[in-house]
C-alpha cells in the first residue's frame, strides 16, 4: 500500500514549547481529525476532564464522539493531562495524594 502511495507513512510532528496554561494533549489518529476540528475536541476533552477528571474515559468520548459523526477511519485517541482541572470537593477525596492534583510544571514531572 505504501508503495502505491495509498496509505502515507509520514506523521504530522510538531514541536512546541508547553507553558503553565497547557491543561491537555490529545495524540489521536486521523479518524478523529477528518470529522472534528481540534477546537471541538479540546473543548470536549476539557468539560470531561471537569466532570471525572479521568483522561483514559476522555479518549473514549472522544472515540465515541467521531464514530457518532460517521468517522469512516479508523479511531485511535490517548489524552494525556499535564494537571488536573478544578475538580469538585467529590472528586478530590478519591486520590488525595495524586501528583494529578497539584498543577505543577511540566518539568516539575521529570
Amino acid at each position: 500500500m505504501k508503495k502505491e502511495k495509498l496509505v502515507i507513512v509520514e506523521p504530522d510532528v510538531i514541536q512546541m514549547v508547553l507553558t503553565d496554561n497547557d491543561e491537555f494533549m490529545i495524540i489521536a489518529c486521523d479518524g478523529i481529525w477528518d470529522v472534528m476540528s481540534n477546537q471541538k475536541a479540546a473543548a470536549l476533552v476539557r468539560c470531561q476532564l471537569r466532570q471525572h477528571n479521568d483522561p483514559q474515559r476522555c479518549a473514549k468520548e472522544l472515540i465515541g464522539q467521531a464514530s457518532r459523526l460517521h468517522s469512516a477511519d479508523n479511531l485511535t485517541a490517548i489524552v494525556f493531562c499535564f494537571y488536573s482541572p478544578a475538580l469538585t470537593p467529590a472528586t478530590q477525596t478519591r486520590f488525595p495524594n495524586s501528583r494529578l492534583f497539584k498543577k505543577k510544571p511540566l518539568n516539575a514531572l521529570l
